[in-house]
């Protein structure tokens, strides 16, 4: 049984999880990425065919890229029983490269975010839809890391109903990794947000730079990974004594020290009226859960929802940037006593991964058998 996987970066953390995963239970895998402009990471095990150089953001800049992928694609499609597409653009490229072929792999979908252009308004983002809308009814198996995009853009934006779904959460590799104590620090520290990942919501870089000046050294950032798209990030890191920048990490290698190092974690993001970040599950919230740190998220999301009702933290509203510094200045290390204690009494099954990916297998194997 073969199985054809898409990427659109090889270095992302949660799609070697996945590809880790599946190998790991037997799947032979033959990886095709295109490279971009993201944080190195690991070498992904095992490598992968370069499809050529793709760009971030817009979709449409893409399509001269996808359609020179074609032929590769074709070519290795033809072994497969299986075609397994890491979001829309790749799916498109898997619908593409099997036209006319008279054995078609089965085709599986996974979706961990639903770009812009697919929620916005106007002749193109109504034409996109509908493009994606005709592919997806054509796939056999969608994998979502939330089920809100089933709920709320599928079976609510796109009205489509009866999808063949897996819920798998952006659950990092743990291996074996023991929570273990979180350090004490003095009273007289200052608070440490952490902000990791790939550093892009300029709305959370201007809370958190107008924040660590307004402080006067009560609280630091400590920032971590990769800053795409925001201008004058390494400018505002030179001017302000009080945010560090710690540079690229790897994933799950350097996870424990990061938020160990953190008294809460940064997991807000900016969102508008039918923005899939409402949808989404972040990385930095299971991240946070595995390593027993309080979060900072942003009010209305998914992960917001589960901070509030569980108390692991403080939800805030990034829309109006004066509240949100002023409720940031007020919080202290004394208020995250409480989500500290409820993080740390989580139970494993919350933010690691209990059988998800053997479920996903069984329904692998069982498209690969009917093709």
């Amino acid at each position: 049984m073969k199985t054809l996987c898409l990427l659109p970066v090889a270095s992302d953390a949660r799609i070697q999880r996945r590809l880790a995963a599946l190998r790991s239970r037997g799947l032979d895998l033959d990886v095709l990425s295109f490279d971009r402009q993201y944080y190195a990471g690991k070498a992904l095990p095992g490598g992968y065919r370069s499809l050529g150089h793709i760009s971030h953001g817009n979709l449409v800049k893409r399509v001269p890229a996808i359609a020179r992928a074609v032929p590769a694609v074709r070519a290795a499609a033809a072994q497969a029983d299986v075609i397994y597409a890491f979001g829309s653009d790749l799916l498109a490229l898997a619908w593409l490269a099997t036209r006319g072929v008279r054995r078609r792999p089965r085709i599986v979908y996974e979706v961990a975010d639903i770009h812009p252009v697919l929620v916005g308004e106007g002749f193109q983002a109504r034409a996109m839809r509908a493009f994606e809308r005709h592919l997806v009814r054509q796939i056999s198996l969608m994998v979502v890391t939330s089920k809100a995009f089933i709920t709320e853009f599928y079976e609510g934006i796109q009205q489509v109903s009866g999808l063949s779904y897996e819920l798998v959460e952006n659950k990092p590799e743990l291996g074996n990794v023991v929570r273990g104590d979180r350090p004490v620090r003095s009273p007289g520290d200052p608070l440490v947000i952490g902000y990791f990942g790939v550093i892009r919501c300029e709305r959370s870089w201007t809370v958190l730079t107008r924040l660590a000046a307004a402080a006067g050294g009560r609280v630091r950032v400590l920032v971590r990974g990769v800053p795409l798209g925001i201008q004058s990030f390494h400018d505002d890191v030179a001017a302000c004594p009080w945010i560090e920048y710690g540079g690229p990490y790897t994933a799950p290698d350097d996870l424990a020290g990061m938020y160990r190092s953190v008294d809460a974690a940064w997991i807000a993001h900016r969102v508008d009226d039918n923005n899939s970040l409402l949808w989404n599950r972040l990385n930095r919230f299971y991240e946070s859960c595995a390593f027993q740190t309080p979060m900072i998220a942003q009010t209305g999301t998914q992960d917001a929802k589960v901070v509030s009702e569980l108390g692991l933290g403080v939800c805030l509203d990034l829309a109006d940037v004066d509240d949100a510094v002023g409720r940031l200045l007020s919080l202290s290390r004394r208020d995250l006593d409480g989500p500290a204690l409820n993080v740390g009494r989580l139970p494993r099954r919350v933010y690691a991964e209990c059988g998800e990916h053997d479920h996903l297998m069984s329904r692998i194997r069982a498209l690969a058998h009917a093709v």
